[in-house]
């Protein structure tokens, strides 16, 4: 697992959307790591334009995305994109079958 990046500089972070943020990378991580069988998972953090941009990146085994609501098998992309949602972040999963996955918060920051 690589890192890099920065992070908005005065962003104040409430406890409650600290813990969802958290909870959405972890469970990209966990993804890349347990489902994907990546043996390459990256995070990186920029801030452009008033946004702030986290992206968790793996070169698993991907899957057919094209995206669509996720079925009711997938908790944990349920759960990051209601997480996303309760703390006003857009949420973009790409993926494809043996290429990976990606996933991309945008966070508004003003």
């Amino acid at each position: 697992i690589s890192a890099s990046g920065s992070t908005p500089p005065e962003y104040p972070l409430d406890s409650i959307s600290a813990l969802h943020l958290m909870m959405i990378v972890k469970e990209a991580v966990n993804n890349g790591a347990r489902h994907a069988t990546a043996n390459m998972i990256s995070v990186s953090s920029a801030v452009n334009n008033n946004q702030w941009q986290l992206v968790i990146t793996d070169n698993g085994k991907g899957f057919a995305w094209k995206g669509q609501q996720p079925s009711k098998d997938s908790n944990g992309i349920t759960n990051m994109t209601e997480r996303a949602k309760a703390i006003g972040a857009e949420f973009e999963l790409k993926s494809q079958q043996d290429k990976g996955t990606s996933i991309q918060l945008t966070i508004p920051i003003s």
